[in-house]
């Protein structure tokens, strides 16, 4: 039994010093592999392109600019009365109460009021069609959740949260809670 255990331990440490020589191979390829590209970079060839590549890349931004020229969060700001008093969420905290992806969006807001009042801000913009598609029955799903958790808890917020509606535009996604959450939409989707 002794003699299986020190022929366990000594097959781990061959294991190890292989996995240890393998990662030193590894280590020393690499520079060489770094050092390579820098050579074939110097040679004026690379710099001609970059030339020509000058004027269409000042142009590029200017064009993707246009359509999405502020954050959500800047659009929320701008739209929904009193958003800075509302408590802002993180990518993880969308994920977790609401199941959107980050992989599914390029940028988010999503505010809440305090538990009680139903005040809401979830703006979404999705990365492409599928993506808002998917965006969209989440986010219905997350109103339907809201709402039910504060049907017997919260009146207000619960009246609040039945007017509530997810509203899109292009791949903007906008769920606004609150007194004005109609005009607050649109003034929202009106910056897409």
């Amino acid at each position: 039994m002794n003699k299986m255990k020190k022929t366990g331990i000594l097959l781990l440490l061959l294991l190890a010093a292989a996995l240890l020589t393998a990662c030193g191979a590894k280590q020393e390829s690499t520079p060489a592999a770094t050092e390579a590209p820098k050579a074939t970079e110097a040679p004026a060839a690379t710099e001609a392109p970059k030339a020509t590549e000058a004027p269409a890349a000042t142009e590029a931004p200017a064009a993707a600019e246009a359509p999405a020229g502020k954050s959500l969060a800047e659009i929320a700001e701008a739209a929904v009365a009193g958003a800075a008093d509302l408590a802002p969420y993180t990518a993880e905290e969308l994920l977790d109460m609401a199941g959107i992806q980050p992989e599914d969006y390029t940028d988010f807001v999503f505010l809440q009021g305090d538990g009680m009042d139903g005040r809401e801000v979830l703006l979404i913009r999705a990365k492409d069609e599928a993506a808002a598609g998917r965006v969209a029955g989440q986010m219905e799903e997350y109103l339907k959740r809201r709402q039910e958790e504060n049907r017997n808890y919260a009146p207000e917020a619960y009246r609040l949260l039945s007017r509530a509606k997810v509203s899109r535009k292009g791949l903007l996604l906008a769920l606004i809670s609150g007194e004005n959450a109609e005009g607050e939409t649109a003034a929202v989707l009106a910056e897409e």
